[in-house]
């Protein structure tokens, strides 16, 4: 259902149950002066798309994604040290990753963390060289490691290399591994410092480059500044002519837009390319405000308020079958509804929870079909801060013995009548109000476990089940190993969500939609039953207007968040045909497999990457979304609205 109407103070407001991630550390928590405030992130978001829109593009058929040696390299000195690979190269004899220091310095020791997430990668560089140059042309090898393990944030010592009292000076320093036959190299993060070692990591926010690029090289913004952004001001202008020409056939006026976006442009062309930065950046501002304005003009937009969630994105092992544990993300968010700016609106953000349930998470939220109340998962905490060891996926034994599971409550949209649904040994988790008055959600009461899984890991599978809305008549509508996931009421009445089954499948290629009816009859696969690209499709919901013919989903992998590109589904072209998918993000690709389909008609959005989540569309041609730039899914603070 696209909207509901929500009665609040004899008042009538559109509502749209939407569940987004919005950065805690950003919530736009608003009225009044912290309106300036709100739309002064808003103006942060365009300036990091006018840097953003350097980065190559992703070809979304293909897979393939032109990153730029440099570009992956910088991972390597952005000053995030988590144990993970922060560039990557290919699998070559004698691989190598090299810092500009952008002028000679002394240098007093080298501090090199490894990898430290992939076994079969620890020792990979043992037999690391570093060497230094003036000119990247003639090198002098410094340290030669000869087979010598070492570590980075955990476990063994990160690689420590000390020079002589007065230091080597260098402009240039480069790690290669010695190698006779191919291997890959990948580094969490480098940090040189000079002969003071007054703290400074003189080789932070440096640039970077390396002797290849791999599958798993990314582009990182750290390899770009603010002062190298182009400023695609045209684009956001040629971009809102075609919204306002579907939006003229809606009868909306667009004069404006185009008188105010004429004026802009002829600006900006008698500026010439010596126009100074601020001068180009102020005119794409304004741009993009005029396009802001018109976007806000669209009926479908015709709403007083949005429910949305807020809270950190997991931090966790992303996996499709893991990222139902209480423990995933940490203590933090609430459910909010704002009021969308309009007629003499401000920006307004109201709280529901409001602490009231102590420190934890929400965990998926479906909004009541009359608009008054909203079901939801709450995942308890003991504090403020996540549990020991929650990122050890060895720690799920004694956690779950632990920590409290995830229940469901149910609030209501003035904040009254809090009150929890279930409760007991198991999780209950993505509620969805079915048309029958019952609540269907996922739960690990089936007792199932991973069919990969491993004894001390004790994790489990989920299956859909049902109660009624106090809770009562507990019942398992799907039956399945493996698990199920992801269920969102779509416009028909039946349930759809995400299945995972290893039957006739690899591994890998497992991840389908299916539909059920509310009481647990006719489960049966919708579309992508034997379709190996992409690996999953999640967060599956209707689109309006379209008889629940065409369906709105993420395309991800397996080991993943619901994460990846924005995509359409049109089912009745074949179960497992790939033209029935139409990519509405040809720049995003999915964070693992291979991706099938094509892009929409219109083109699509001309992202550079980053990841979608939690798709609501509001018709085939526009949705609410949530979005990340970040090529990292596990970002806690990297998704907004």
């Amino acid at each position: 259902m696209l909207s509901q109407r929500l009665e609040r103070d004899s008042i009538t407001a559109m509502v749209h149950s939407l569940i987004l991630l919005l950065p805690v550390s950003a919530a736009i928590c608003l009225g009044g002066a912290q309106t300036d405030q709100a739309y002064s992130l808003v103006e942060q978001d365009w300036l990091m798309q006018a840097r953003v829109s350097s980065l190559p593009a992703i070809d979304p058929i293909s897979g393939t994604a032109p990153v730029a040696t440099w570009a992956d390299a910088a991972g390597a000195v952005d000053g995030k040290k988590d144990g993970k690979y922060a560039f990557h190269t290919a699998a070559e004899v004698n691989p190598w990753w090299q810092v500009d220091l952008g002028k000679p310095r002394l240098i007093g020791r080298i501090v090199i963390h490894n990898r430290l997430d992939y076994a079969p990668g620890l020792h990979n560089a043992d037999n690391l060289i570093i060497s230094t140059s003036d000119d990247g042309k003639a090198w002098t090898v410094r340290h030669e490691n000869k087979g010598k393990h070492f570590g980075g944030i955990s476990g063994a010592a990160p690689l420590e290399v000390v020079f002589e009292t007065d230091g080597s000076r260098a402009r240039f320093v480069r790690l290669q591994i010695a190698s006779n036959a191919p291997v890959y190299f990948h580094l969490d993060e480098v940090e040189i410092y000079g002969p003071d070692d007054a703290g400074e990591n003189i080789a932070l926010g440096r640039k970077a480059d390396q002797s290849s690029v791999s599958q798993w090289s990314t582009a990182k913004l750290k390899a770009f500044s603010p002062g190298e952004a182009t400023y695609p001001t045209m684009n956001a202008i040629e971009r809102g002519r075609l919204l306002a020409s579907d939006l003229r056939q809606k009868d909306v006026d667009v004069t404006w837009f185009k008188d105010e976006t004429d004026e802009i442009a002829k600006r900006l062309k008698e500026l010439g390319d010596n126009a100074a930065d601020a001068v180009r950046g102020e005119l794409y501002l304004r741009a993009r405000r005029a396009v802001r304005r018109l976007v806000f003009s669209n009926p479908l937009l015709d709403f007083e308020k949005l429910l949305f969630v807020k809270r950190f994105t997991q931090e966790t092992y992303p996996d499709v079958c893991l990222n139902h544990m209480p423990w995933v993300s940490r203590p933090g968010g609430d459910i909010c509804i704002v009021d969308v700016p309009g007629a003499g609106r401000e920006w307004k953000v109201a709280n529901l929870l409001k602490g009231t349930l102590g420190p934890g998470h929400v965990h998926g939220m479906d909004l009541s079909w009359d608009g008054k109340r909203v079901v939801f998962g709450y995942a308890k905490a003991r504090s403020n801060e996540p549990p020991a060891g929650w990122k050890d996926r060895r720690t799920n034994y004694d956690l779950r013995r632990t920590e409290e599971p995830t229940h469901l409550f149910e609030i209501g949209t003035d904040g009254r009548k809090l009150r929890q649904i279930t409760d007991g040994e198991w999780s209950d988790r993505d509620p969805t109000y079915a048309p029958t008055g019952d609540i269907v959600f996922i739960s690990e009461r089936c007792g199932t476990s991973l069919q990969c899984n491993e004894y001390d890991k004790d994790e489990t599978s989920c299956n859909l089940y049902s109660c009624r809305p106090d809770g009562s008549d507990i019942r398992q509508l799907s039956v399945s190993k493996d698990g199920d996931y992801l269920p969102h009421t779509l416009d028909d009445g039946t349930i759809g969500y995400t299945r995972w089954e290893y039957q006739e499948r690899s591994w890998a290629y497992v991840q389908s939609i299916w539909v059920i009816h509310p009481d647990g009859t006719g489960a049966d696969a919708l579309f992508k039953q034997h379709l190996n690209n992409p690996w999953a499709l999640e967060d599956v919901r209707s689109i309006p207007g379209t008889a629940n013919n065409r369906l709105a989903a993420i395309a991800t992998g397996h080991h993943t968040l619901a994460a990846g590109p924005v995509v359409i589904i049109t089912p009745s072209v074949g179960m497992n045909d790939p033209r029935a998918i139409e990519i509405v993000t040809p720049g995003v690709y999915p964070p693992e497999g291979g991706m099938s389909g094509a892009p929409v008609r219109q083109g699509g959005v001309p992202d550079r990457g980053g990841y979608y989540m939690t798709p609501w569309p509001l018709s085939e041609k526009f949705f609410l979304v949530s979005y990340s730039y970040s090529t990292q899914q596990t970002v806690p603070t990297g998704h907004g609205i």
